[in-house]
């Protein structure tokens, strides 16, 4: 007995744990409205708390905060733990060669509380999914590129006002929102076209 829990406090000893701090701004996705501006949203910060195994090739821990600033004063927060065994949130363990090895957190936003973070009925927002990618790299992690939101499609959501940021597939590459981790005020920010409808 004593053997076995020596073991076990073996393996959990030389689990990794890390933390990414991530702010910014919005990238472009090519769309000619893009979904932050359409919506107000001026910044996000975001902080990613995961432990790997000692293999180092699953999460064990992890907890994920978002929060979206919007440019009328207003902040909407959410919070994603994909290891708590929920079936609409995991992580993903990949080594990118040449790269470090890719977590990625993928975790499905109730409607109900995505919607207040854009003002629409929660039957229009389709099924928001949250994305968030960290690198880790020589022992230490920082935020990847694949990072933000896509919209899966619901009955209601085909014909709303999201539906020109849907994805045609759960696609984590494919996203509406696009977390850029730069300032809000850098070139590629303040060069964007100022959209000139509301899809």
């Amino acid at each position: 007995m004593a053997a076995g829990w020596m073991f076990a406090a073996a393996l959990y000893a030389h689990a990794e744990t890390y933390s990414v701090v991530d702010a910014g701004g919005f990238g472009s996705t090519g769309r000619f409205v893009e979904f932050d501006g359409n919506y107000g949203w001026s910044s996000y910060e975001a902080r990613f708390d995961f432990t790997l195994d000692s293999a180092g090739r699953s999460v064990e821990k992890a907890r994920l905060d978002l929060t979206v600033l919007r440019r009328d004063g207003g902040r909407w927060s959410y919070r994603c733990r994909p290891s708590d065994g929920d079936l609409f949130a995991h992580a993903r363990v990949n080594n990118l060669y040449g790269q470090g090895v890719s977590v990625l957190v993928e975790c499905r936003v109730e409607p109900k509380r995505f919607a207040r973070s854009v003002g629409l009925a929660p039957e229009f927002v389709g099924e928001p999914v949250l994305v968030f990618q960290a690198l880790i790299r020589d022992g230490r992690a920082q935020a990847g590129r694949q990072k933000g939101f896509y919209f899966l499609t619901s009955e209601s959501s085909v014909d709303g006002p999201l539906s020109p940021y849907l994805s045609a597939e759960a696609d984590p590459s494919n996203l509406a929102v696009l977390f850029n981790g730069e300032d809000p005020a850098s070139s590629m920010a303040s060069t964007r076209t100022v959209p000139r409808f509301i899809p």
